[in-house]
């Protein structure tokens, strides 16, 4: 998806708004871990982005690498009353 952005403000927004839409569906599919590239593919956001919001939530507690063989796999943190 692409969007034309204005102002910074409106690309601060928009990169939140990505991190929520994450968080959300992590929680909603909790138990079951993801990779990073099925988290791009089901959310139809960019990696980097993915990466950079994966990275926050993770430092937030608010999500945990589950697993690590090769590549990161993340999951909602279980007993989470940070949401």
């Amino acid at each position: 998806m692409l969007i034309y952005v204005k102002h910074q403000y409106t690309i601060v927004v928009y990169r939140r708004e990505i991190k929520q839409k994450i968080l959300e569906f992590l929680i909603k599919k909790h138990p079951q871990d993801f990779s990073i590239d099925e988290i791009i593919k089901q959310l139809g956001i960019a990696k980097s982005i993915a990466f950079l919001w994966l990275r926050v939530l993770t430092t937030e507690e608010k999500i945990e690498v589950s697993r690590k063989v090769g590549n990161a796999v993340y999951r909602f943190k279980r007993g989470n009353a940070n949401v």
